[in-house]
């Protein structure tokens, strides 16, 4: 039995299942009799009921293709391979049935999980919005109460709004006014509506009744209501908070029911990916058999043929098999961990699966893997070992006990309602007082795809990160539900879930995460496609085509050596050669792996390394060369002979050498070929350690050389006889009318001389060329003589085949549409305090160098630079720019060239700030008594707020344009001032405003002067039989309304 420790740490993994983590799944039901399991890796995990794994599987490696092609030699044979790929191909399709299922469920669940986001935020608002309006109700003074319940015949608004108080108290009979207020004089009234509770009491038909009679007539307004009365400004909000909160509830109800109704349309997906994955587990099975039935058949193939059978580490199937026997899972033949010893690689197939089918967890998967392939080492395997063992003993169980199987089903059923729509919580994690909200944030990026299979779980963890970050929240408030790849335009898209405390709205939340600019999530998408993109090297040398064809692999393990060097790479990091081959040189394409180096870092290194060991590698080689002989064969036409017969020349050649020096033909090579009307010259080596060049040569002047002399009689036999058949060869573009339009004639000799070249005949053989085009196509339709043994088809194939280098050359793109372009805006910052003064001062050179500048760096036209807006903030300025430019230029590739850019003629314009210089600007309010301060800015507001500027700069010892704005709002008793300044940060806002308060602004009161006054005196009447209500509660309004309007009627100020 398994001890404690390793039960616990079954049962710990599976708790704590992260994104990234690599973990083992059962894909057999509870009923079914035999546990079955595969590998992958977890995608996301937001959920209580399910995780998403995104599936691996077993390497087949070439050796085992070879294997596979070997057996197709025998019936046996050829069967077993036929089965493996009927099996593979079924099994690939049950993973893309199951993928394409788990999408729809993600979708789904999605939708609704955003309508129920919604629901809640709303029921939590007007919860709030409830308890402050009750608040508000309860704080109305006993004065304001009291004159409500007063009134004899009150204002149609306090009427209307009083009906709909009453109708929500469920008093109905009350509509008239001795009704209302025999019900407010109540001792309880204020008491009912500080407890009433909508819940209970307010039904939705009863709200549609109250939002129709009352709430939606045109006098229903706050304004209105507190002009009426003090009192009816809180009860007005009550009853709309009231009558919202009924909304919000009918709402979430609504939703409720939509959950209930995708519950039961959930479980039928999650139903058909069960019965999918459990296909895969029979498929899985019968490959296992397959695989096996392979290896038997190999076994008696090698007895048979009296070969040794031997293990090697390139195959997958022996080195699994190796290691398994070598274990203690061989020692106690169990073998259904055979595949946990496999090197397994991961697939595209994400599958849905529930929590409790994950048997146990193995941690995050190192990038490498992701590409080389994951082995599980035998403390993994034991684990699995013990999550596979319980889950059969459980399965026994069950297969035993009907009511336990019953239990069973009924605990998975649970699980499913309470967890399809329920997110996983952190420890201790308490969001009942919090709101949540689903985001959408989207990050620009062509090869997103690659960096999230390489590094998701990073991507996610680097993602909540600075999300919570960027909204000042902790990372346990951050749920990321779902990360996928949108493809046009290319970015990366992630949908998350925020619990905040409701004080920022969700636009404001999206205008946070919109704007931020996630650099390490930028740092490390830019790492990781520099290990995605395909760098390549040139070595000139005419011998590398010869070194490649005797020693690639060296060439290989020696350019790796030299990367590796050259890079300074750690051990974690990888080089992998791609291709090398002979194109006017040694031509490399290789990729490198590395989380320590961008792009133009593995670049600028590899361009000033010397590569050491290549070079002693060609310089070794060309040490051991042979020397060049040169055999001259005299005659006619051995132009043409040469241009058709090439290949069997330079055979021939090396036949008739070789066997004039009994050597190897391959010790004679055939170095060039080269040909006139009247010789044919042949320069070659010979490797033979018997004899020197000079015996080599003369030994070879008395060949007869009669396979090569065969050759040249039957090419130069007459022609009469040959026939004339027409051709055509097809060049796809979209631009060929163009071309053809342009250089028609050089394409037809173009077309002539390569399809002489490809048939090997003379130029001459190939006429009437004849030129169509089509809208992406064109043809070239030529007329060919040749030798009636050689057939048509076969002219077809070698045309077809031909790469028709020379007219490919000619090939010309049309000149873009300039109607086309797009225009994009950039922004571009230049940190320095001293940007504002340098704006203000030099704007439109500053323009015309960001204009300039941004050209140069894009190296287009500065027409193409079409507008800039200048944003100087405080430590900075900000310069938007739009730019055309063609849609082949990516907006990514324009942001990477201005950010490599130095702007030098903009920094020229700019000057440092002197040491002490201001740093920072503040605003600050000043007040100055006086009723007359109106009439004064009325008659000298230039003069004010000079006086203001000017003092304000002396009180702080600073300099009169420190003072930046002032802001004058004249009071009916005093002169309110706003005045913005800059000043050193050493300088604290309190100290300012002390400064300000004692100054004594001596020229501002200069200013002051008493408005003119008429000494007549004149009396209005009102008739009213409140207005010593009026009086005595708003004196100060009614004075001052009085002032205003007589003021109006006489036209004079107040």
């Amino acid at each position: 039995m398994p001890s404690d420790t390793y039960i616990k740490a079954v049962d710990k993994s599976v708790e704590n299942l992260r994104v990234g983590d690599f973990v083992a799944v059962a894909t057999q039901r509870a009923d079914g009799k035999k546990v079955h399991w595969t590998l992958g890796t977890v995608d996301s995990a937001p959920y209580m009921h399910d995780i998403e794994v995104r599936l691996w599987e077993k390497r087949r490696d070439e050796e085992t293709m070879d294997d596979q092609q070997d057996a197709m030699e025998t019936e046996e044979g050829r069967e077993i391979v036929e089965r493996i790929g009927r099996v593979k191909k079924e099994l690939s399709e049950s993973m893309q049935q199951a993928a394409e299922l788990t999408e729809q469920l993600r979708e789904r669940r999605r939708n609704i999980m955003i309508a129920s986001n919604e629901a809640e935020k709303h029921v939590a608002q007007s919860r709030a919005a409830v308890q402050a309006a009750s608040l508000d109700v309860d704080n109305i003074s006993y004065r304001n109460w009291q004159e409500l319940k007063s009134y004899r015949v009150p204002p149609k608004m306090v009427t209307t709004i009083l009906r709909a108080v009453m109708l929500l108290l469920g008093e109905d009979g009350a509509s008239t006014w001795p009704q209302m207020q025999r019900i407010l004089r109540d001792v309880h009234f204020k008491s009912r509506i500080i407890d009433y509770d909508p819940g209970e009491m307010l039904t939705t038909e009863r709200c549609e009744y109250i939002l129709r009679e009352c709430v939606r007539k045109r006098s229903f307004q706050y304004d209105r209501a507190v002009h009426g009365s003090q009192a009816m400004g809180p009860i007005y909000y009550w009853v709309l908070a009231q009558l919202d909160s009924c909304e919000a509830a009918r709402e979430q109800h609504r939703v409720e029911k939509q959950m209930a109704v995708q519950k039961k349309e959930l479980r039928e997906v999650m139903k058909e990916i069960n019965e999918q994955q459990q296909r895969m587990a029979e498929y899985q099975i019968m490959m296992e058999k397959a695989d096996e039935q392979l290896l038997a058949y190999r076994e008696r193939q090698r007895k048979t043929s009296g070969k040794a059978s031997s293990v090697s580490s390139s195959n997958n199937y022996d080195a699994a098999l190796e290691r398994y026997k070598n274990s203690f899972a061989g020692a106690a033949n169990k073998k259904y961990l055979l595949p946990a010893f496999y090197t397994w690689q991961p697939t595209d197939y994400c599958i849905v699966v529930v929590r409790r089918n994950a048997l146990v967890g193995f941690g995050p998967v190192h990038e490498k893997k992701y590409t080389e392939g994951n082995e599980l080492d035998e403390q993994q395997i034991r684990l699995l070992d013990i999550a596979i063992q319980r889950n059969q003993r459980n399965l026994n169980a069950l297969s035993q006990n009907n009511e336990e199987r019953a239990r069973l089903l009924k605990q998975e059923e649970k699980e499913f309602e309470e967890g399809i729509f329920k997110k996983t919580k952190n420890d201790g994690e308490d969001d009942t007082a919090l709101i949540r909200d689903l985001l959408q944030c989207q990050v620009d990026g062509e090869n997103w795809k690659q960096v999230l299979d390489l590094k998701r779980a990073a991507v996610v963890d680097t993602f909540v990160e600075e999300t919570a970050e960027a909204l000042e929240l902790p990372e346990k408030n951050i749920t990321v539900l779902e990360v996928k790849c949108r493809e046009q335009p290319a970015a990366l898209v992630v949908d998350t879930e925020v619990l905040h405390d409701g004080l920022r709205s969700k636009e404001e939340l999206r205008d946070t995460i919109d704007s931020f600019p996630y650099p390490k999530l930028h740092a490390l998408y830019g790492i990781t496609s520099a290990n995605l993109m395909d760098h390549n090297m040139l070595f000139k040398g005419e011998l590398w085509e010869q070194i490649l064809q005797e020693n690639k692999e060296e060439v290989e393990r020696a350019f790796n050596r030299d990367t590796i060097n050259a890079l300074y790479l750690e051990d974690n990091d990888n080089i992998s050669v791609k291709s090398t081959e002979y194109n006017n040189g040694l031509y490399v394409v290789y990729k490198v792996q590395t989380i320590t180096k961008t792009e133009n870092e593995i670049t600028s290194a590899v361009d000033a390394y010397d590569y050491p060991e290549i070079w002693a590698l060609y310089v070794s080689y060309q040490e051991k060369l042979p020397v060049i002989l040169e055999r001259v064969f005299t005659g006619e036409k051995w132009d043409e002979v040469l241009q058709k017969e090439r290949p069997k020349l330079s055979n021939a050649f090396q036949k008739d050498s070789s066997k004039a020096l009994d050597l190897p033909k391959t010790n004679v090579k055939v170095v060039s070929m080269t040909a006139t009307e009247e010789q044919l010259a042949v320069k070659y080596t010979a490797q033979d350690e018997r004899r020197g060049p000079e015996e080599v040569s003369n030994v070879l002047a008395k060949c007869p050389y009669s396979t090569l002399n065969e050759i040249y009689k039957n090419s130069t036999t007459d022609k009469s006889s040959w026939k004339e058949t027409v051709h055509e060869a097809q060049f796809e573009g979209e631009d060929w009318d163009y071309t053809a339009e342009l250089i028609e004639p050089k394409i037809k000799e173009a077309v002539a001389k390569e399809t002489a070249a490809a048939l090997q005949c003379a130029p001459e053989d190939v006429t009437d060329v004849q030129l169509l085009t089509t809208p992406k196509k064109l043809r070239a339709i030529v007329r060919v003589r040749h030798d009636p043994s050689l057939k048509e088809t076969q002219i077809n194939d070698i045309i077809r085949d031909h790469p028709y280098n020379g007219v490919w050359m000619l090939y010309k793109i049309r000149p873009f549409d300039e109607s086309k372009k797009l225009e994009t805006a950039h922004e571009l910052d230049f940190e320095g305090e001293k940007w504002k003064s340098v704006v203000e001062k030099r704007r439109a050179e500053v323009e015309e160098a960001v204009v300039y500048e941004t050209a140069l760096a894009l190296d287009c036209n500065r027409e193409d630079v079409t507008g800039v807006e200048l944003d100087p903030v405080p430590q900075a300025l900000v310069a938007i720019v739009k730019i055309r430019h063609t849609p082949q230029f990516k907006r990514d590739r324009i942001k990477e060239l201005l950010q490599q850019h130095e702007f030098t003629k903009l920094w020229e314009l700019y000057e440092d700030r002197p040491a002490g210089d201001k740093t920072m600007e503040t605003r600050h309010e000043l007040g100055f008594e006086g009723t007359d301060w109106d009439y004064v800015v009325e008659q000298h507001p230039k003069e004010v707020e000079e006086a203001v500027a000017s003092e304000t700069a002396r009180a702080l010892e600073g300099e009169r344009e420190d003072v930046t704005k002032v802001e004058l709002a004249p009071a009916p008793h005093a002169l309110i001032a706003f005045v913005t300044v800059q000043h050193s940060p050493q300088l604290g806002k309190e100290d300012i405003k002390t400064k300000l308060t004692a100054y004594p602004y001596n020229e501002l009161w200069a200013l002051y002067e008493e408005r003119p006054h008429d000494s007549s005196e004149l009396t209005k009447k009102f008739e009213g039989d409140d207005w010593d209500l009026v009086v005595e509660n708003n004196r100060e309004k009614l004075e001052r309304a009085f002032r205003k309007e007589t003021a109006d009627a006489l036209g004079v100020s107040p």
